[in-house]
């Protein structure tokens, strides 16, 4: 019984020491000399496997396509997918309304096909369009409008159509609220002309060319104040269908435009 005791005495010493201290050479060599066996030394010294609770792996990625464009992703261990996007920049990509007012001035010309003769006279007008555009990260822009223009000298012709513009924006990309950013405006349309005189329906072409000022007004409205020009020729015909002229009409002038983001 005493050897018993003795025994689990040392043992209870040894793990003592083991607790207080590191499995070192020279405790297992003190407690060898405290009559301790090998093998339980051994058994006391070896590695212990500490179970702990899985944690979450916080990867953070940085998809970055420009300075003002950066959307924050999170995954944890357990699959899921957060989507933290900060992508406020005006200059991000979307689309905008637009109403657009033009009015100035120009000249009406009309060519004869066999003469050549030429007659040409001063007009005034101006152009209304709803407009409908995309903004791309560089902040450049494409749009179609559906227009209307009015010239003061041809009552009777009803002038309707399609333009299609690419705006290019200079400067660097982002864009802050409240600082101007200039502009050039060039594309085409398609255009139908009614004459009303003569009840006949004429196709037309035109292109506009155009440059100005964007000044956002905070985050989803913007002022665009420029000088546009607009050209729109058509062949007048005979009723036999074949062209007698060729009429062009030219109005250059101030454009405002109000654009709404979304």
């Amino acid at each position: 019984m005493k050897n018993v005791l003795k025994i689990v005495g040392m043992l209870l010493v040894g793990i003592s020491m083991l607790n207080a201290t590191e499995c070192t050479s020279e405790k297992k060599a003190q407690m060898i000399m405290n009559g301790i066996e090998q093998s339980v030394i051994d058994e006391m010294c070896s590695p212990k496997q500490e179970t702990t609770a899985q944690q979450p792996i916080n990867i953070t990625i940085n998809n970055s396509s420009s300075a003002d464009n950066t959307n924050t992703n999170t995954v944890d261990a357990s699959g899921g997918y957060d989507d933290y996007s900060k992508s406020d920049s005006i200059s991000r990509d979307r689309m905008y309304i637009a109403v657009n007012v033009m009015s100035g001035s120009g000249e009406y010309k009309r060519e004869y096909t066999y003469s050549g003769n030429i007659y040409t006279t001063d007009i005034s007008g101006s152009t209304t369009s709803l407009s409908l555009g995309y903004v791309f990260d560089s902040n450049n822009r494409f749009e179609i409008s559906s227009a209307t223009f009015t010239v003061d000298e041809l009552e009777d012709l009803t002038i309707e159509g399609i333009d299609f513009n690419w705006i290019w924006t200079m400067g660097s990309k982002e864009v802050q609220s409240g600082n101007m950013r200039p502009y050039l405006l060039f594309g085409f349309g398609s255009y139908t002309i009614s004459d009303d005189y003569y009840d006949d329906t004429i196709d037309a072409i035109g292109v506009n060319l155009g440059l100005g000022i964007m000044y956002p007004v905070g985050d989803a409205l913007e002022i665009d104040l420029g000088y546009h020009i607009k050209s729109i020729g058509w062949d007048v015909t005979d009723s036999s269908g074949d062209s007698v002229a060729t009429d062009t009409f030219t109005i250059s002038g101030l454009n405002i435009s109000l654009r709404l983001k979304f």
